[in-house]
């Protein structure tokens, strides 16, 4: 029987894919399911990015920063994907994700660098804004660390830089100041 192929994204290095509650989840009078442990997915790497939290808003942070915007895409093999409802995941609509309630039968994992990246600012259904990747190129590279990437386009140590903390967090939270301070 022939297995369905799914894409999961990640900015950071994935080493296994177990069901699990994100930690990161959207909130407000449109909550994401709280309790479904699952791996997200989507059908193509466009739609990956935009349904992992911040993935837009970071893609287009890395550009600003004149970054090289990688992304590792993990391809997982199951015949087990399943849609979200809208009461389960608000976005699902926007993002085309899907979930995996199952560990995959195979995962295999391809770097990428994104180029001629748009984007779209918009309100999601609690109101809060975000940015879409609408559109871009992918061109397959060896692999290359966003976090080594981060440190050289901020002439800063790698051994300075918290190794606990996600990538996306990193760019989403301090990112939009580094730029305003030393890429503007």
């Amino acid at each position: 029987m022939k297995k369905n192929c799914m894409v999961h994204c990640s900015f950071d290095l994935v080493d296994h894919f177990e069901p699990r509650v994100p930690k990161n989840r959207i909130e407000g009078k449109k909550s994401e399911d709280g309790t479904i442990a699952r791996i997200c997915v989507a059908s193509d790497i466009r739609n990956a990015i935009n349904a992992i939290p911040g993935g837009g808003q970071t893609v287009q942070l890395m550009q600003q920063m004149g970054m090289p915007m990688i992304i590792h895409a993990y391809y997982l093999y199951s015949d087990e994907f399943i849609k979200p409802s809208e009461e389960q995941l608000p976005d699902v609509e926007l993002t085309g994700e899907r979930w995996l309630l199952k560990k995959p039968d195979k995962v295999y994992r391809r770097d990428y660098e994104i180029t001629d990246a748009f984007f779209w600012k918009f309100k999601d259904r609690n109101g809060k804004e975000g940015i879409h990747l609408v559109g871009c190129n992918l061109k397959q590279v060896k692999f290359q660390d966003n976090i080594d990437n981060f440190c050289n386009a901020c002439h800063i140590k790698r051994e300075k830089y918290p190794e606990q903390i996600l990538f996306r967090t990193i760019m989403t939270n301090i990112g939009p100041e580094l730029i305003k301070k030393f890429f503007s």
